[in-house]
């Protein structure tokens, strides 16, 4: 447990006292798929044209995402450097088990932090979020598990859909369907979308 917990202190503590630049550019913010909310319809019927789901699951995705929506649209002015790939590999453990240290800062940059919590399995979400929050809370602290949610969604449908050679968003490591199984066996665990 405190693997997962630990390193967010190394996550947070830069979010919370590193100051923004005064010029922040796109190619410095790492929350584009968090903020993808106009992109969500080609999402879905690409999805669809490509055979990685049916238009009843698009629709029921499309649900989802409605209800996730306000905590995506409220979180726009949210920025705060972040890690940009906080992710178990780049998690180093002593041998005993104990956390040592979050390595590989070379994606980090601008985002809503929550942009952290992408790479994070759904199930360890909670231990992660009260390892940060000892440290201090997320901007939006109140919608951060649904903006999370929505970016594990969005991540799990683009994984879908793309070349199943060809990995990007740092998942390289990951099957196609490894976060659709992520979400689902969360929610099997008595977990909740967000508020749902």
């Amino acid at each position: 447990m405190g693997v997962w917990r630990e390193p967010w202190d190394d996550v947070a503590f830069p979010q919370l006292t590193v100051e923004q630049l005064s010029a922040i550019t796109a190619k410095h913010r790492l929350d584009v798929a968090v903020t993808a909310v106009d992109r969500l319809p080609s999402l879905l019927a690409a999805a669809v044209d490509e055979g990685a789901i049916n238009a009843d699951n698009a629709r029921t995705l499309a649900q989802w995402f409605d209800r996730l929506r306000p905590a995506v649209i409220s979180a726009d002015g949210y920025r705060r450097f972040v890690h940009g790939d906080a992710q178990p590999a780049n998690v180093l453990a002593k041998e005993t088990g104990e956390y040592s240290a979050l390595i590989d800062w070379g994606d980090a940059g601008w985002g809503d932090p929550a942009v952290d919590f992408r790479l994070v399995p759904a199930r360890a979400i909670g231990r992660v979020l009260a390892g940060y929050r000892e440290v201090g809370p997320l901007d939006g602290d109140e919608s951060a598990e649904a903006r999370i949610w929505w970016d594990h969604l969005w991540s799990a449908v683009y994984n879908l859909r793309r070349d199943r050679v060809v990995h990007s968003l740092g998942d390289w490591n990951r099957p196609p369907g490894a976060r659709m199984v992520e979400l689902l066996a969360r929610l099997a665990d008595g977990g909740t979308i967000g508020n749902f």
